[in-house]
């Protein structure tokens, strides 16, 4: 009987902390949502389409200049000249967003299995509508390949300083946003 008592307890707080976990997940997807239709509607977005750069590119450089945004100018500028602080902010960035790879207890397969049905059933429901959602399909792929890998998010860093620094200058318009 205590054993029954007990399997039933811990089933429920596995329960209650499941609840918890998803809520937790569906605000942070409410939150990369709002910074992915940011993005797309952005003109920075609309500038790198214009320099022919593909919409995954074009995806990759818009989330580092938004990622970018939310520094100080002062800081931003020294992250945008310096790829070893750039790599230690990123370094930092991905283990927040991460709990599941950098959990303290190891690594969360439940947690992780959780966020991945998540994501593909927001993939399966953009992939339903028509095409006007390319973008964000697209952007939502980066987002995921960027901010889980260090190596996706030194390379989208790469690209964006190649913009910034050979493309941008021909560019009249200020970029000076901020999130």
């Amino acid at each position: 009987m205590f054993l029954q008592k007990r399997t039933i307890l811990l089933l429920t707080l596995q329960m209650i902390d499941d609840e918890v976990y998803i809520k937790a997940l569906n605000s942070t997807l409410e939150s990369w949502n709002d910074v992915i239709n940011f993005c797309i509607q952005s003109d920075y977005y609309q500038k790198c389409l214009e320099y022919r750069y593909s919409k995954e590119i074009a995806a990759k450089i818009t989330i580092i200049w938004a990622y970018l945004l939310t520094f100080s100018y002062h800081e931003r500028s020294k992250i945008e000249k310096d790829p070893e602080l750039f790599l230690e902010y990123a370094s930092n960035f991905i283990k927040e967003l991460s709990p599941y790879k950098y959990n303290k207890n190891g690594y969360d397969r439940e947690g992780r299995k959780i966020f991945l049905s998540k994501i593909r059933k927001i993939l399966k429901e953009l992939k339903s509508k028509n095409s006007q959602v390319e973008d964000q399909l697209i952007f939502i792929r980066e987002v995921i390949h960027i901010f889980s890998d260090i190596n996706k998010f030194c390379e989208a860093y790469d690209y964006y300083r190649s913009f910034m620094f050979r493309i941008r200058p021909k560019i009249k318009e200020e970029y000076n946003y901020y999130i």
